[in-house]
């Protein structure tokens, strides 16, 4: 029988793959073992080969369903479309060297030709087909494909032992530039990193042909990890495109948030993205980045792709030439492009918006689009968590964090009123286009005053309260100071009324602040500064370092001498040298 092959299917992939294609539908034929030679024996096929697993393949499958349709709707395409699914046929995907999903391959009349190397874009997936297609020349004129682009070169497959790399001073440069790493220094005797031993060497198993999972053991090599600015146990750092790439990982230790860090991370920079898919992508996402094109041009898609690596894919980034969102979303039409931001699952106007030049200058547009992509990157409301808490306060660009303490009793009614406040903020910002006016990103967010109450009562002396008022501060966390009362000297309310004003106080720098620290904490830290921006001199210039402090012992010991000089002279008294003027 033609589907007696799925009785010997394990369950798990039967169901999954079921549920890929009935989630997805897709107008291309599956091959199998038993009819993929005769199949591709004959005209020009592209055979994408995916996993249902593969995250990747799941946000392809829209671009590869619309390709089949237009190649279905041609009378004359040249060309075929199949699948073969490689969790159910893994022989069938190794024999072909598939290598990573989704993988597409080019067959003519049986032969293997290549696979399909480019960015995942329907318009340069479309230029590749016409490129390769050998329509009948008995039938008639077709229609105008636009010129196809030349492909980028393959991708390097990288971890492929799935074995954790041991770095040291002399093969750290080399691995690091190979592409994405992600990095554990540590210590043999540190407790923490032995805790993690395990979940990294699977986190390497996981990641195989996807990217270098690697370690540096700090005890074997401390001018390495000095090198790189370890200060602590283990530290956690991401390298995408070579060792002046380094972001630090803060975020949660366990092997399932590792991975989907991991997952992202090493997920192309830059994703393609239909129109009617960007509700969806938005209600998935806390926070979005949206690319707007006139054409796609492959020169600016390799520069943008580039330059959203720092965000090492948190938030995602997609892109569309679809010119009904240009109007929707009110996009000059002067601009070539344009990146708009949306945050809280909210599809129905950005946060932010950056109008692109019309110069594709890759070093301009790098130096200008990044502090704006890292300064949007928050959502507007959020939880302070263990995981959380690092990637908000000590965000790059330092934002303002309204903290709302919480307990057990009230913390879903806290984070509906923060929603509402934060859609207000938005909403206020777009009025007001406050977000252009050089004031800081603001954060509504809500913290477990039961698990955090020390800290919050040594940082804004404050704490859950029973009596249904919820205490508020604006924390400045770089500055380490906050407020919590507004210009009338009346303590935060959690209202939008309230924490806008004390807001635009803030911005406006009318409103007094109280410090996180004691005195004795903040001349500590004063005088730590005062140290480290000393040795950050020593480093940087040596020359002067050595210059000023040998003419300082010299200007010293000139001192000493005269001073010594002017203490040495005669008094005469009656003709006598007093013994007590005389040094010996």
């Amino acid at each position: 029988m033609q589907w007696s092959f799925l009785k010997d299917l394990p369950l798990s992939v039967l169901i999954a793959t079921l549920a890929f294609t009935a989630a997805l539908p897709i107008k291309a034929a599956l091959l199998t073992p038993d009819n993929f030679n005769d199949t591709v024996a004959k005209g020009v096929w592209l055979i994408e080969h995916f996993s249902p697993y593969c995250h990747h393949c799941r946000d392809f499958a829209p671009t590869w369903e619309r390709l089949a349709k237009d190649v279905e709707s041609n009378p004359n395409p040249g060309i075929h479309l199949a699948q073969v699914d490689c969790a159910a046929y893994g022989d069938l995907c190794d024999e072909h060297n598939v290598k990573g999903y989704p993988q597409m391959n080019i067959y003519q009349d049986g032969e293997y030709k290549e696979y399909y190397k480019g960015v995942r874009d329907y318009d340069l997936l479309t230029a590749y087909i016409a490129k390769h297609a050998k329509p009948s020349t008995s039938a008639g004129p077709q229609t105008h494909v636009a010129a196809p682009v030349e492909p980028e070169e393959p991708v390097k497959l990288l971890g492929t032992t799935g074995r954790v790399i041991e770095l040291n001073e002399q093969n750290f440069e080399s691995v690091v530039s190979e592409g994405p790493t992600f990095i554990k220094f540590f210590a043999p005797w540190c407790g923490h990193c032995k805790k993690l031993a395990p979940s990294w060497t699977q986190l390497a198993k996981h990641m195989q042909d996807k990217i270098n999972i690697a370690e540096v053991n700090c005890d074997e090599h401390g001018a390495l990890c000095k090198s790189q600015g370890v200060e602590g146990y283990p530290m956690l750092a991401f390298y995408p495109t070579g060792v002046a790439s380094k972001a630090e990982y803060s975020q949660g230790r366990k092997l399932d948030q590792l991975k989907a860090f991991a997952e992202k991370a090493s997920a192309p920079a830059l994703q393609p993205i239909h129109a009617t898919a960007l509700a969806d992508k938005v209600a998935d996402n806390s926070v979005i980045y949206l690319l707007l094109l006139h054409d796609s041009n492959p020169e600016l898609l390799k520069t943008m792709g580039n330059t959203a690596q720092v965000l090492l894919g948190s938030p995602p980034v997609y892109s569309t030439t679809a010119p009904e969102l240009y109007e929707k979303y009110k996009v000059p039409s002067w601009a070539p492009w344009a990146i708009l931001a949306f945050k809280d699952h909210d599809a129905s106007w950005p946060t932010s918006q950056f109008l692109g030049p019309p110069s594709h200058d890759a070093n301009s547009i790098k130096t200008s689009v990044t502090p704006w992509l890292l300064s949007n990157r928050l959502p507007t409301t959020a939880e302070l968590t263990q995981d959380s808490f690092q990637g908000i306060m000590n965000a790059p660009h330092s934002p303002l964090v309204v903290i709302a303490a919480v307990n057990k009793a009230n913390s879903a009614k806290v984070a509906e009123k923060l929603r509402n406040i934060g859609s207000k903020w938005r909403v206020k910002l777009r009025a007001h286009d406050t977000a252009s006016a050089g004031n800081r990103d603001v954060v509504f967010a809500s913290m477990d005053a039961e698990r955090w109450k020390d800290w919050m009562k040594s940082m804004y002396s404050i704490k859950a309260s029973d009596d249904g008022e919820v205490p508020v501060v604006i924390a400045d966390h770089k500055n380490l100071i906050y407020y919590d009362v507004d210009e009338n000297s009346q303590p935060l309310k959690l209202t939008s009324a309230s924490l806008f004003t004390a807001i635009d106080s803030v911005h406006k720098n009318k409103l007094a602040y109280k410090h996180s620290e004691n005195a004795v904490e903040r001349i500590a830290r004063y005088l730590n500064g005062k140290m480290m921006s000393l040795e950050h001199f020593v480093k940087t210039h040596p020359y002067y370092t050595i210059t000023i402090v040998v003419g300082s012992m010299v200007a010293l010991f000139l001192w000493l001498k005269r001073l010594v000089a002017d203490d040495v002279y005669d008094i005469r008294e009656q003709g006598q040298l007093r013994k007590g003027d005389r040094l010996d």
